[in-house]
């Protein structure tokens, strides 16, 4: 899927948001109803006059529109809120959180022009619209009204708190073949305002000092790019690697590739910046952005299961991500055939070693003959699987029957309300979602049956997370500087 670029619209395209609005209307229309007939009437000089309201925003994947979102200053609301009168997302890229970004931005433009609350109405009976506003932070005020069309429907007002305050943080990736980093607003944290890259370095043992020195290079060049924008500096680092990570001590346990034990790395970091600095692992940071702003947002018992080398998983219980110590979530080491490949960790049949991205590319390719090289990983053999390739098929159906039969162990203590597939597969959406959700919920006999979804923020997840974790850090930071004291240890947001 093309990255989605959002931006203000120009008096240039009229016609990119005349068209998106009336697509709108025509999927919608019980909706809309006759209040926008008038719509389809207007004349070419109105709708240029429409898409020119800087408060109108478009998406862009290359050169097509897939989604709009307008705030408007309604004189019916009071002077300190702002109405959100459009928001629509074309079908090929619902499901993957466009509809969370378009609103942060027009969040993020009223919380500028001082409103305190952006506010919209949702038709009485739609729970579909209901649940989705609810999931990007929208709360029922009590109050209703008859639609404008149909007197004898009523809509419900909801309401979004714009009071949160802006502080600006930066989010480090580390991944195996690149070092990501985002600057991102705590006001509208799903959307990333400038990003700077830089190539992992290899295994050693001088790869860990090598990634600090990459990660302070990215914070000093996200804070020019901060500087040309006109905004303020970052207030605070937050950054996610993999390994055995004491988030609360800032300690990497133990971290193979960058041959750390013990390594206070958020200290050293912080030293390098002169930031304070929000030390996290990679699969729960994305777990956390998932759970806060993602596929997971709303709920108290969340498991993320991150298929990727291996797999992983962050596990939030009541309202809080564990973390153990660093060695919460190893789902990805759970023996599910004990005669089968052998894994680093020294046991035989872990999960990962069956179900994981990087089994389903290297499993394909000996069962096909194919080279490993040859094959582009497990994108490419859910591609194969979608065209009824029975190679493919009989992998993938394998590998989902491991991941299921992690998955009950897992659900079985856990007890998530909801479970995100994260990861390149996940991608795929309802070709892994779908057989999961049906094996898993006929595997299961007296355990809460979860939710099953596909992960939104895909490969921002981490990034997002870091910078979240690194937003209540400068929170804590400078409510501490306001009475005069220091900041203690913060817990994840």
């Amino acid at each position: 899927m093309s990255e989605v670029v959002i931006r203000p619209t120009t008096a240039e395209d009229w016609w990119r948001y005349r068209d998106i609005r009336l697509e709108a209307l025509a999927s919608a229309p019980a909706a809309f109803g006759s209040t926008y007939s008038g719509e389809l009437d207007r004349t070419e000089e109105l709708w240029r006059e429409r898409a020119g309201n800087p408060r109108a925003l478009l998406a862009f994947a290359g050169d097509v529109t897939v989604g709009i979102a307008v705030g408007y200053d309604d004189p019916d609301e009071p002077p300190e809120s702002r109405s959100l009168v459009s928001m629509f997302v074309t079908p090929a890229y619902r499901g993957h959180g466009l509809s969370t970004r378009l609103i942060d931005a027009v969040a993020a433009g009223a919380r500028d022009d001082g409103a305190h609350e952006l506010v919209l109405w949702v038709t009485d009976g739609n729970e579909a619209a209901r649940k989705r506003y609810e999931h990007s932070g929208f709360v029922a005020t009590g109050h209703t009204q008859p639609l404008p069309h149909d007197p004898t429907a009523m809509e419900n007002r909801m309401a979004l708190d714009l009071s949160v305050k802006s502080i600006l943080t930066v989010g480090i990736d580390v991944g195996g073949t690149t070092v990501k980093a985002a600057l991102v607003d705590a006001a509208a944290p799903s959307v990333v305002l400038a990003r700077a890259v830089a190539q992992s370095p290899d295994p050693g043992p001088d790869a860990g000092a090598a990634v600090l020195a990459a990660a302070a290079r990215l914070v000093d060049e996200l804070r020019g790019q901060a500087a040309d924008l006109g905004l303020p500096a970052p207030a605070a680092v937050g950054i996610a690697v993999p390994g055995i990570i004491d988030e609360p001590a800032g300690v990497a346990v133990f971290a193979s590739a960058f041959d750390w034990s013990d390594e206070p790395v958020r200290d050293e970091l912080s030293r390098r910046t002169g930031l304070p600095v929000a030390f996290g692992h990679d699969v729960r940071s994305a777990g956390l952005a998932e759970w806060r702003i993602g596929a997971g947002r709303g709920g108290d018992n969340v498991l993320l299961v991150a298929l990727g080398t291996g797999i992983g998983a962050a596990v939030v219980v009541d309202g809080r991500l564990l973390t153990a110590g660093g060695y919460a979530g190893q789902l990805g080491h759970v023996v599910v055939a004990p005669d089968g490949p052998l894994c680093g960790c020294g046991q035989r049949g872990c999960v990962g070693m069956l179900a994981s991205a990087r089994a389903i590319h290297h499993r394909y390719a000996a069962a096909s003959g194919r080279s490993i090289g040859d094959v582009d990983g497990a994108r490419e053999v859910a591609a194969l699987v979608a065209a009824g390739d029975p190679v493919a098929l009989g992998v993938w159906s394998d590998a989902i029957d491991h991941l299921v039969d992690m998955l009950v162990a897992a659900v079985t203590v856990l007890g998530p309300r909801r479970l995100v597939l994260a990861g390149g597969p996940s991608d795929a959406g309802e070709l892994l979602v779908g057989p999961v959700r049906d094996r898993l919920a006929a595997a299961l006999t007296f355990q809460r049956r979860p939710e099953v979804v596909a992960a939104e923020l895909g490969s921002d997840a981490g990034v997002l997370g870091a910078a979240l974790a690194a937003a209540a850090l400068a929170t804590a930071v400078l409510s501490a500087a306001a009475v005069g004291g220091a900041a203690g240890p913060v817990p994840l947001p």
